[in-house]
């Protein structure tokens, strides 16, 4: 997904969209999705700082460790994420790392 961030009124917007299995690569072969993934979120601006609040909704299938059959699992969550341009990151030396 791409945001532009020039597009957002007021440095703050909404997005959501809905990618299909096909689109997402998983980087694991053992985990496949069982139907569209649905992201949606609110973005800020501030300053050189980006702050993205969104949730994700998908449905995952795996095999049993035990019985080896097919197992749905819904998977639902929140997520945070801050991002800041490469050159102000070079720009700051004395950078805090926080949890």
């Amino acid at each position: 997904m791409r945001i532009e961030l020039a597009n957002l009124e007021g440095g703050r917007g909404d997005f959501e969209k809905a990618y299909q299995p096909a689109e997402l690569d998983l980087g694991d072969e053992r985990v496949k999705l069982c139907g569209a993934t649905s992201i949606s979120g609110k973005i800020r601006q501030a300053g050189p700082e980006v702050f993205i609040d969104g949730h994700v909704d998908s449905l995952a299938q795996v095999e049993c460790d035990r019985c080896l059959k097919p197992l749905q699992i819904p998977v639902s969550s929140d997520f945070g994420l801050e991002y800041i341009s490469g050159s102000d990151y070079e720009d700051d030396r004395n950078v805090a790392l926080t949890e």
